[in-house]
């Protein structure tokens, strides 16, 4: 998806791709238009020599491959995560300290999500009010390790509670596991704000399944939901109320449900694919003008370390039986 929203940004002018596979590499090539390409880094830097390089490898590599490039002075703008220890958010810390002109940004796509951002303009309007309750839904299907689910899978999802609700303080997991990479975990949490909060996180569904991504968030007669990134409800307060002649409810006149779930599958401008729907093409836009303009707006190493910090208090927990757990503050 990152590839593919590359060729639509007019900043960008591609001078190298590189992959250690020649297979991934070549295709990766001729999908720039270039007659070369780098089968390691060190090859990429000394003969391409960019300014800026998109990152988008094993979870594992990211971070030691995000330091190195940033130690040659070169912006990276890495996927998802950007970090998968406390040894790694130390090092990148440190790193990116001594390189402040710098960009090292993190690729939290539903950020940029037309669908999210209508999600956050609705809770944050006045016909909301405070949220008190936000739940997450991410099913996909089997993975290697458990802690991939978190730490690689469902950090879309804390960094979208953040996002809508402010910082976690606190949690209590449970899980289920089969095997190593096939879980389900349930996790419920505790905002700083006094919201509380649920995720659901699975590696024992299907990624083809219609259903694998939920949220919700709560307010006092208010609930808006984003149904697999596309299908948004927003049901306000009831336009009347009045009291009831029984014990088990008021009698409400309910108020019309917002309801979108746009077909662009019709539609040939950039806005209305898939890469900038689903908010891919948006944040490498902003990458490519913060690097020319010295601006900053787009999640940081921080935020990555916020997020890898919840799934590590959540993985904490659910080996301990559930025992609530603060989650560590940047």
């Amino acid at each position: 998806m990152l590839h593919n929203a590359v060729g639509f940004i007019d900043d960008f002018h591609v001078v190298g791709v590189c992959d250690p596979d020649a297979g991934r590499a070549q295709a990766a090539a001729r999908r720039f238009g270039l007659s070369e390409y780098h089968d390691s880094h060190e090859s990429l830097l000394k003969e391409a020599r960019p300014e800026a390089v998109l990152l988008v490898t094993y979870p594992g590599l990211q971070p030691k491959l995000a330091n190195t490039l940033l130690q040659a002075g070169v912006h990276v703008y890495v996927e998802k995560p950007i970090v998968m220890s406390e040894d790694d958010a130390e090092t990148l810390r440190q790193t990116v300290s001594d390189h402040p002109a710098l960009i090292a940004a993190v690729s939290f796509n539903k950020r940029f999500s037309a669908h999210y951002r209508r999600v956050r303009e609705i809770t944050c309007g006045e016909g909301f009010g405070t949220p008190n309750y936000f739940h997450f839904r991410f099913a996909g299907g089997h993975r290697a390790k458990t802690w991939a689910l978190l730490a690689v899978g469902a950090i879309h999802g804390f960094d979208m509670a953040r996002t809508m609700m402010g910082e976690i303080e606190e949690v209590s997991a449970y899980l289920v596991e089969l095997a190593e990479g096939q879980a389900d975990i349930s996790a419920n949490v505790r905002f700083r704000s006094g919201a509380i909060g649920q995720f659901f996180l699975s590696s024992m569904g299907f990624w083809s399944a219609k259903g694998a991504e939920h949220m919700e968030i709560r307010s006092n007669q208010n609930v808006v939901t984003l149904e697999n990134h596309r299908q948004l409800t927003w049901q306000g307060p009831p336009l009347d109320k009045s009291a009831s002649d029984t014990t088990q409810m008021q009698k409400e006149t309910p108020s019309f449900a917002q309801y979108l779930e746009p077909n662009y599958s019709n539609i040939s401008a950039p806005e209305f694919q898939s890469i900038a729907q689903n908010g891919y093409l948006q944040p490498l836009q902003a990458f490519a003008e913060d690097i020319l303009s010295g601006s900053r707006r787009l999640p940081t190493l921080e935020d990555g370390i916020a997020a890898l910090n919840i799934a590590t208090a959540i993985d904490q927990s659910m080996r301990d039986g559930g025992r609530p757990l603060r989650v560590a503050t940047v």
